[in-house]
């Protein structure tokens, strides 16, 4: 991390300010966002819908670390982190139930259209939102959006997710929603940049952190993912 922070061209003093008040913001926030992830996860286990046409949906929430926001601050050209609103941030990965339509006959289940499959995959994307704000009002962010939809409008790199803002006790915080296919292109597809310079034995290891963050079994697929704490690193780094 040291190593790093040097490279970052804030002003000594500058750093040591900021580093003070994501320490502060930290001992604030970390209680406000554990209740709001426990909330989030009764909305979604309320949702009839999401029940039958979900196997799970992962919460997670992280606080931004120091060298990311001052990265961010530095590619931004912002003196303060009240132009950021991702310092608090939530992301949750949706694993669709493999439900498939059956056929004329009643019998066979037929394989769903990529098309099909596509359009379902954004619609229990939108589903999720409407429950994590439901739970957390909406806020503008601090370009006066209220939602950037990477699904309907994928980036250039083929990165795909909804991404709105919600208020924690007043406190902005990003909220991310995808399915676990999206996630895995995000992070380890063609939308994660650091992938194109790594070798065959890096992508591997990427491709097995992904399988055991997501609860992957070999045998049986996917199974239930652990709940993860809430963290100071983990949500989407610079989207």
């Amino acid at each position: 991390v040291m190593s790093v922070l040097r490279r970052i061209e804030l002003p000594p003093l500058e750093l040591a300010a900021l580093s003070a008040a994501l320490a502060d913001l930290t001992e604030r926030a970390r209680p406000a966002l554990e209740e709001a992830e426990g909330q989030i996860e009764a909305a979604l286990a309320s949702d009839p819908l999401l029940q039958r046409q979900t196997k799970w949906i992962r919460v997670h929430a992280r606080i931004k670390d120091l060298v990311s926001v001052a990265r961010k601050m530095e590619r931004k050209g912002l003196e303060s982190v009240d132009g950021l609103d991702d310092l608090l941030a939530f992301r949750l990965v949706v694993m669709p139930t493999e439900t498939r339509p059956l056929s004329p006959d009643g019998h066979r289940p037929e394989r769903m259209s990529a098309r099909d499959w596509e359009a379902r995959q954004a619609l229990l994307c939108y589903r999720v939102l409407e429950a994590v704000h439901k739970t957390l009002p909406v806020a503008s962010t601090a370009k006066g959006a209220l939602l950037k939809d990477f699904i309907a409008s994928p980036k250039p790199n083929g990165y795909r997710s909804l991404h709105s803002c919600a208020l924690v006790r007043g406190i902005k915080a990003e909220v991310q929603v995808r399915t676990a296919e999206m996630h895995h292109q995000a992070e380890y597809g063609s939308a994660a940049h650091w992938l194109y310079k790594a070798d065959d034995r890096r992508r591997d290891a990427a491709h097995q952190v992904w399988q055991r963050e997501l609860g992957f079994d070999q045998t049986t697929g996917f199974g239930e993912p652990r709940r993860s704490p809430v963290k100071r690193r983990g949500a989407e780094e610079g989207r």
